[in-house]
């Protein structure tokens, strides 16, 4: 979705929102940083457990998968968009990893279906838009090529015996070769998605 920001010529202007989502956001991933390893839990170290039982009662997975289902707003030029930002979803999902992981198949495909492809999807969208250097479209493909496409890729196992499932695998291939091909990336991203594609072809 591409708006005209209303406040964009407004030197004085404040964007509380985005404020309190970078407040938020900045929290939830000190949390996500302090949650013990599996190594240490596997150690049985009970303070180890009980940390993160205390950090899933704080953040549920429920209030996780929504905040990563929610779309970002495209601008028509270089400008950042009010309110949600990649950066944001890129805490959300440190949180994710080190606290809850993706614990079966159909986690990582509900996931895949209601946030990474969409956001993939707008990282496209701008390539084409003929604004691929704008400060949203870098933001963009680096939580896609941070976060995103790795944790993709560390659990391309997910992808094994889910012909049920075709349509989505043949969106995800068309969907991440289509962001190999945009203009903005680094070598260092494209690297990271050519390694997701080897990984699901394997």
């Amino acid at each position: 979705m591409q708006v005209r920001l209303p406040y964009e010529d407004d030197e004085e202007y404040i964007d509380l929102g985005a404020a309190e989502l970078s407040f938020y956001a900045i929290l939830v991933e000190l949390l996500g940083r302090c949650a013990p390893s599996e190594e240490t839990i596997k150690m049985g170290k009970p303070n180890a457990a009980r940390a993160k039982s205390i950090l899933k009662s704080l953040v549920s997975m429920h209030d996780l998968e929504g905040v990563l289902g929610l779309k970002f707003l495209l601008p028509n030029d270089n400008s950042m968009p009010p309110g949600l930002q990649p950066a944001h979803k890129m805490s959300i999902i440190l949180f994710l990893e080190r606290v809850y992981g993706i614990p079966d198949q159909d986690t990582f495909f509900r996931l895949l279906e209601d946030a990474f492809l969409p956001d993939i999807r707008a990282a496209t969208i701008l390539d084409m838009a003929a604004i691929a250097e704008s400060d949203m479209a870098l933001a963009l493909n680096r939580y896609l090529c941070n976060s995103v496409v790795p944790l993709m890729t560390s659990h391309a196992h997910y992808f094994d015996d889910c012909d049920h499932r075709s349509s989505l695998l043949e969106s995800t291939l068309h969907t991440v070769y289509r962001l190999s091909k945009c203009r903005s990336l680094t070598k260092n991203q494209l690297d990271t998605i050519c390694d997701f594609l080897l990984a699901y072809a394997k």
